[in-house]
């Protein structure tokens, strides 16, 4: 009796086992999204730039592939994904070289983004371009990484982030996080020498921390001040 229960017991692990492996779905955010909803242009390097195709559905969760038929993807084309309605969250990973102007502007729910701080690909210097992010005004998470280096005006104008980290960034262009009412710290990086005078206009609650090492800022009682 007592090992007929136990081959009983058996059978049902093994099946459950095999049930829950055979339903395990990988986090979006770590699998490219399909290439179906994307078209790739050839930019003079002969890398691709992409963007959304007329008519596509895109998921909630997107996640940038970085290479198509072989071939590097390394810059989203101007107003390639603007006023999509469809994105929520989305990873743009490293090899990426250029955010086109107004590339992901408008976009009304999208919440989270990430750029370059996942995925293999090549490292590149990243520049996001002017009013890339604007009006995106329910992003309320960001992070970028190390090989983002400039970020243009109007970058991330009107939107809902709270905090940031600027990692290693170089540049900041006039009102690149203007108007973010809700951004209260923010992290300048010792390689952030170069910050537009207007780059965080009527964002009045931020709280500034500076890196030991910048040579020309300094955070004096959270404010932001040249040394």
């Amino acid at each position: 009796m007592k090992k007929r229960i136990l081959a009983i017991l058996s059978i049902l692990i093994i099946a459950m086992l095999t049930f829950a492996s055979c339903n395990v779905v990988k986090d979006k955010t770590y699998d490219a999204t399909s290439s179906d909803y994307f078209n790739f242009v050839e930019r003079d390097d002969g890398t691709y730039a992409i963007s959304l195709k007329d008519g596509a559905e895109l998921p909630a969760k997107v996640y940038l592939p970085v290479n198509y038929n072989g071939v590097d993807v390394t810059a989203v084309a101007d107003a390639g994904f603007k006023s999509n309605s469809k994105i929520t969250e989305l990873t743009i990973p490293v090899g990426y070289e250029v955010i086109g102007e107004d590339a992901f502007a408008y976009c009304a729910n999208l919440k989270t983004v990430k750029i370059a701080t996942l995925g293999t690909g090549v490292e590149r210097r990243l520049v996001v371009k002017y009013g890339a992010f604007r009006g995106c005004s329910n992003i309320i998470d960001l992070k970028v990484g190390s090989s983002v280096k400039v970020i243009e005006g109007y970058a991330f104008y009107e939107t809902k982030i709270s905090s940031i980290s600027l990692t290693k960034v170089e540049k900041l262009g006039v009102c690149a996080f203007g108007l973010c009412t809700s951004l209260k710290n923010v992290f300048i990086p010792a390689t952030l020498t170069d910050i537009h005078e207007r780059a965080f206009e009527n964002s009045n609650l931020v709280t500034f921390a500076v890196a030991d090492g910048n040579a020309v800022y300094k955070a004096v009682d959270g404010k932001l001040e040249r040394k």
